[in-house]
């Protein structure tokens, strides 16, 4: 076998099915059960990078028709932007089939040339370039209002709420959920113009909501793709793409190694460049919005203090190609030369 996945989740499915659509024998190394998480709200270019991979993969959701944004001082804006609210753990039981009709799938590694890890572990003692400490706090309930999803800053944090197929979501993010989740949530609610449509109906679930990046992202036989090398901040609803594109072209990799196209060394620097500048750039914009709405807020000051440590550290441990220099892009064949500017 020439590569193997490691993970249950949506970056492990991915990365099988796009290694499998390049030609390289994979097979999925699965853990019994399959992983979950909060609902995502699955935007165009996610739907888009998911049926790429996997035509006959339905994606059973809740259409939202637009988002209306509140953020800081300034007024309610409605967006046209359609998205699909769809539980993770549908999608991924979705996934797992489509993985299934293609490959293996094993609950235990039997070792290849390649193993692309997926999963929350990173496979070598390295560095964590976390950007924060914040948490997510996600609640179901019911949901009174129209199609549109609202996403709202208050005084502690924000909030993203949205109707779903049975009822509705409600996710908050603050810099710490401390030792009453439900009553933190009650504050930020509290202070709400548009999240209060949402019902809840049970205490929330608490997950990890900072964005960080890990470093060393390969190393010898072996490359970190979705959560496994970053995770970006909710704020930016780009966390489902990032996850897809670093997989596929984590798949271009391993592909134009083994066919000779590129060499080994070149194609994993260039891996490790687009994924830091990726989380670089997403850290600093971060910053920039958080601060536009909590510049007076002691927790989310920190919050911003620790995104600037971590692009700080993580910018020290990239080694970006030299202008002048030949590098590498990801086109519709695979791994292209170009020359940096």
């Amino acid at each position: 076998m020439i590569a193997e996945v490691r993970g249950g989740g949506l970056a492990a499915c991915a990365a099988a099915l796009a290694l499998h659509a390049r030609g390289v024998p994979v097979r999925l190394v699965a853990p019994p059960g399959t992983a979950s998480g909060p609902t995502l709200v699955l935007n165009d270019v996610s739907l888009a990078l998911l049926r790429e991979l996997a035509p006959e993969l339905s994606i059973a959701g809740h259409s939202l028709e637009a988002r209306q944004v509140r953020w800081a001082d300034e007024p309610v804006r409605r967006i046209v932007s359609r998205a699909v609210a769809v539980p993770t753990e549908h999608l991924l039981e979705g996934l797992l089939d489509s993985v299934a009709r293609r490959l293996p799938v094993a609950t235990e590694p039997a070792g290849a040339r390649w193993t692309l890890y997926a999963g929350p572990e990173p496979p070598a003692v390295g560095r964590q370039h976390l950007g924060g400490r914040r948490q997510l706090l996600a609640v179901t309930g019911e949901w009174r209002g129209d199609r549109d999803y609202v996403v709202e800053s208050v005084q502690d944090g924000w909030l993203i709420a949205f109707p779903t197929a049975t009822g509705a979501v409600l996710q908050a993010v603050l810099p710490s959920a401390g030792r009453d989740p439900a009553r933190q949530l009650g504050h930020l609610l509290r202070d709400s113009q548009l999240a209060r449509r949402v019902v809840v109906d049970g205490p929330p679930r608490v997950f990890e909501a900072a964005p960080f990046a890990r470093t060393p992202l390969t190393g010898d036989g072996w490359i970190s793709v979705g959560r496994s090398a970053a995770r970006l901040d909710p704020i930016s609803g780009e966390g489902t793409p990032f996850a897809i594109r670093s997989v596929l072209l984590a798949a271009a990799v391993v592909a134009d190694v083994e066919s000779g196209r590129v060499g080994r060394a070149e194609a994993l620097l260039h891996y490790r460049n687009r994924i830091a500048l990726t989380v670089l750039a997403h850290f600093k914009s971060c910053a920039a919005f958080y601060m536009s709405a909590f510049s007076a807020h002691l927790g989310w000051r920190d919050e911003i203090r620790r995104l600037s440590d971590a692009h700080r550290s993580l910018r020290e441990a990239t080694t970006p190609p030299a202008p002048g220099g030949l590098t590498l892009r990801l086109g519709r064949s695979g791994l292209e030369p170009v020359r940096v500017g």
